[in-house]
């Protein structure tokens, strides 16, 4: 699965990691104040410190064990740390955003996650030595990975089951009464359209009154028929 190719990318060279006289260095999510410097190809996703101590942490919450593999793998080939890292902190920004949308979801995938990454670095050791004692942990991981992903299953199929019951129950409402809602469609949109190109009527005025009132507004919008119409109000008074 797509976010789990660091594992991969880590383990290629943990059979060599294991075999040579190399002191351990354990990273921590404070020990990236200097970069390796690596050219990346143009599309891989820029790596700075603060997303190489996010991708450090998240190992450190969740298998600290590859955490101490990671900084071998540092001293041995810069190359394939930094590729670690940047897969390692693709899949916990992954991881983030199915807990944003689902726990459930979220909380099985991260359990995969853990099975994977330790079941890599089993594989890896085998290889390296036959092991009784890893080989049975590794079946072990594998049979509960598979309950994990039946678990999975299930939710989505919860959910499916859900759209399908809300699909039903929409296409139950359009297949009944289908006269009757046409006809309701049909009131609805001419109402409508009625209700946008219905002319305003323009206000009534009795016709002496009104001829009244065009006469004094003509008068008053002239400088003399101001002064006439003042005349006229203090004479009243």
């Amino acid at each position: 699965m797509r976010g789990y190719r660091f594992a991969v990318r880590a383990i290629v060279t943990v059979t060599l990691v294991m075999a040579a006289d190399l002191p351990r260095q354990s990273l921590r999510a404070d020990d990236v104040a200097q970069p390796v410097a690596i050219i990346a190809p143009a599309e891989a996703l820029e790596m700075t410190p603060e997303r190489e101590a996010a991708a450090l942490k998240f190992a450190e919450l969740h298998h600290e064990e590859l955490v101490d593999l990671l900084g071998r793998l540092r001293m041995m080939n810069p190359v394939e740390y930094q590729n670690a890292i940047r897969d390692l902190y693709q899949s916990s920004e992954r991881l983030a955003r199915m807990k944003e949308r689902s726990v459930d979801r979220y909380e099985l995938e991260l359990s995969i996650w853990k099975i994977d990454s330790r079941s890599h670095l089993l594989v890896a050791r085998l290889a390296a030595e036959e092991n009784a004692t890893l080989r049975d942990e590794l079946r072990s991981l594998l049979s509960r990975k598979r309950e994990l992903r039946a678990g999975i299953i299930e939710l989505e199929r919860a959910r499916i089951v859900t759209r399908l019951d809300r699909l039903d129950r929409d296409l139950a409402e359009l297949r009944t009464n289908d006269e009757a809602a046409v006809d309701l469609d049909m009131q609805r949109l001419l109402k409508a359209a009625r209700g946008r190109t219905k002319p305003k009527e323009p206000t009534r005025v009795d016709g002496a009154a009104g001829a009244r009132e065009s006469t004094r507004t003509a008068t008053t919008r002239s400088p003399r028929g101001k002064a006439a119409a003042t005349g006229d109000a203090q004479t009243e008074n």
